[in-house]
């Protein structure tokens, strides 16, 4: 997915965690979203990139990983690997973790 970020600090800062977190779709969805919400924001506050407030922002709080094992029908055994991420975001309106459950594509 494609974001309008228009300030240059947010785009770099949309580079490193879209680079450094490739594999996890939904958490990339929500800090696009915010990083294109605050956009101009940053824009009217250039003393934010001096104190690092996006990367703080968008780091995740903890990220939790797990495999499932389990047998197939045939009786072979395989093992899959889940994460789940939590961040703190107090820009967000539902609730202030977002919580997300990824299994791999195995």
């Amino acid at each position: 997915m494609e974001y309008k970020i228009s300030n240059a600090y947010c785009k770099r800062v949309w580079d490193d965690i879209s680079a450094r977190y490739a594999d996890q779709d939904h958490f990339l969805q929500a800090a696009g979203l915010v990083l294109e919400t605050i956009s101009p924001v940053v824009d009217k506050m250039p003393q934010l990139e001096a104190t690092a407030v996006l990367e703080r922002l968008v780091e995740p709080e903890r990220i939790i990983m797990f495999r499932v094992p389990w047998t197939d029908d045939k009786g072979v055994a395989h093992v899959n690997r889940g994460s789940v991420q939590q961040c703190y975001w107090t820009l967000q309106r539902r609730s202030p973790f977002l919580s997300r459950s990824r299994f791999g594509r195995s």
